[in-house]
């Protein structure tokens, strides 16, 4: 998925549906898949970290208050996602 999202892949059909099955259709092009929000359920997206140095608050997407660059919604600073990353 890297490779994909940094454009040193192209995704191929099949992927391409998965994508635009997992959006509800909102997404038929790579390009707004980089640019769409994804969903809390789609990121196994939690408000309570297990691990206190992986919590939202400490990634870099995180956007305070409570919002993030890449999932939508309210996001709790003490939340967790299988997007973290420092």
């Amino acid at each position: 998925m890297h490779r994909i999202l940094t454009g040193q892949r192209t995704p191929s059909f099949k992927a391409m549906q998965a994508i635009s099955k997992a959006t509800g259709g909102k997404v038929s092009k790579i390009e707004d898949f980089i640019m769409a929000k994804r969903t809390k359920a789609s990121v196994n997206y939690t408000d309570k970290a297990s691990m206190q140095n992986s919590r939202c608050d400490a990634c870099r997407h995180f956007t305070k208050p409570r919002g993030c660059k890449l999932v939508e919604g309210d996001i709790s600073p003490g939340g967790w996602c299988k997007l973290f990353e420092r």
